[in-house]
């Protein structure tokens, strides 16, 4: 940020990172007086909100910073009606291939268009021209294989997260999942990070975090594509995790809004892309695109945004020391129904009590794709 970001603004900046639950206690403890720009996640900017330690974009500021946004990222920032944070970056998740597995792919399917069941039949294609399954996903104890099942099936499926949780799609979402995992690689529950997988060639298929992937994509530009997503019979349904800038209560100081325009300029959003793998939350001309494995992962991020059928779900929050028990009942499902055969929907009303009881300890109200909630966030 200091020597490659802000060098180049014209005029003087002081960096103060913080990492965690120290930025927010930071942020809390003194008012948020010492700030003049914050950066941070929606879950930052709610507690911030709720906190009343921000003051909201007036119409008059925000034509100051506009910009050619992604569809959907703007409206992110408006909590209770009002424009609280302007998006500033993203990061999200990525399916990746061997180049390989390209000629398996099923007859008439489209790499940018593919549904769920043209995915399973490509896992398929592939486990039987090798004789191994080839498709892998992170779900050992640090991977993020629950990001996929909360952000990627649950809503492609059901259109939700939480408050679908036991919709009878749910049922069928579930099923679609015991049919895929029989073409996934055996060693997929010790996996973390698909990085090793996918370089030995041990996994021709997968998915995982952009910054996980980030290095073999860079290393290895010719054997590896991303592409977008599958669609499911609701849409596009993918997760991201958008960092955003917000003002605190007092007043603007000169410059402030300068370097929040400066921050979304194109070069800006390049020169991010570059040294940090988040993502551009605006639409970046050709000209200006980056090397071409960035060109490939920005694009494919841009084109699952600008989907009509896009489904955009975050990274979930409202649960403060919670949010564990909530990623275990995600997990526990998965292990029950697809590892262990159990009755889908008994192990689904089974789980869906836990859920019901832990948003109404936590207090955690809906967030997307689940619409706005007043309360604990419902599932029906």
């Amino acid at each position: 940020m200091r020597s490659s970001v802000l060098s180049t603004f014209p005029g003087k900046v002081e960096f103060v990172p913080y990492s965690g639950r120290v930025f927010i206690d930071k942020l809390l403890s003194s008012k948020g007086l010492s700030a003049d720009l914050i950066g941070g996640d929606m879950s930052d900017f709610i507690t911030l909100k709720d906190a009343n330690l921000l003051r909201p974009f007036t119409a008059d500021a925000a034509t100051l910073v506009q910009r050619e946004y992604l569809p959907g990222l703007l409206e992110l920032g408006q909590l209770d009606n009002a424009q609280y944070f302007i998006p500033w970056m993203q990061a999200t998740y990525l399916m990746v291939a061997r180049r390989d597995a390209l000629k398996y792919l099923p007859k008439q399917a489209q790499l940018d268009h593919l549904s769920y069941d043209q995915f399973i039949d490509w896992a398929a294609n592939i486990h039987a021209a090798t004789g191994t399954p080839k498709l892998g996903f992170p779900a050992g104890n640090q991977g993020l294989f629950h990001r996929f099942i909360q952000g990627y099936l649950y809503p492609s499926f059901t259109g939700g997260m939480i408050s679908t949780f036991r919709h009878p799609r749910a049922v069928v979402m579930w099923q679609r999942l015991r049919d895929l995992w029989e073409h996934c690689n055996v060693h997929s529950l010790s996996f973390s990070s698909m990085y090793e997988p996918l370089q030995s060639g041990e996994v021709w298929l997968g998915w995982d975090h952009s910054a996980r992937l980030f290095d073999i994509l860079k290393q290895n530009p010719e054997d590896f594509i991303v592409f977008p997503a599958p669609v499911g019979p609701q849409g596009r349904g993918f997760m991201i995790a958008l960092t955003g800038l917000g003002l605190p209560q007092k007043q603007p100081v000169p410059g402030t809004l300068s370097l929040i325009d400066f921050l979304l300029s194109p070069a800006t959003q390049q020169k991010i892309l570059e040294i940090s793998g988040f993502f551009p939350v605006i639409k970046l001309r050709d000209e200006t695109l980056p090397p071409r494995y960035l060109q490939n992962m920005s694009q494919t991020v841009s084109q699952e945004v600008a989907d009509p059928q896009a489904i955009i779900s975050v990274l979930p929050y409202g649960f403060d020391d919670f949010s564990e028990q909530f990623n275990q009942i995600y997990k526990n499902s998965f292990t029950k129904i697809v590892l262990r055969h159990k009755d889908i929907v008994t192990v689904v009303n089974e789980q869906t009590e836990k859920l019901r009881n832990l948003l109404a300890y936590s207090y955690a109200t809906c967030f997307p794709p689940d619409p706005p909630s007043l309360g604990p966030c419902p599932v029906y």
